[in-house]
């Protein structure tokens, strides 16, 4: 996690996917914060996370192999 001008950001591997892969991309602009995932075979290739510092252990956790079911309002 990296603090921005007040802002909280992650970003793992790369956001830009590639020709077979997924993006789910989430903009909550009540919550001023950004989020994009790419999806290869399942599972998270790279992300970019702004203002949702809470979301950063879900992500690098499931880079790294322990990844968690997410709840539908997270």
């Amino acid at each position: 996690m990296l603090k921005v001008v007040g802002v909280d950001l992650l970003s793992i591997v790369r956001f830009e996917p590639q020709d077979s892969e997924t993006v789910i991309m989430l903009n909550d602009p009540n919550e001023h914060s950004y989020r994009k995932l790419v999806i290869s075979d399942g599972k998270i290739a790279g992300a970019i996370v702004i203002a949702r510092p809470q979301d950063a252990p879900l992500v690098t956790g499931s880079r790294e192999g322990r990844a968690r079911r997410l709840s539908p309002d997270r």
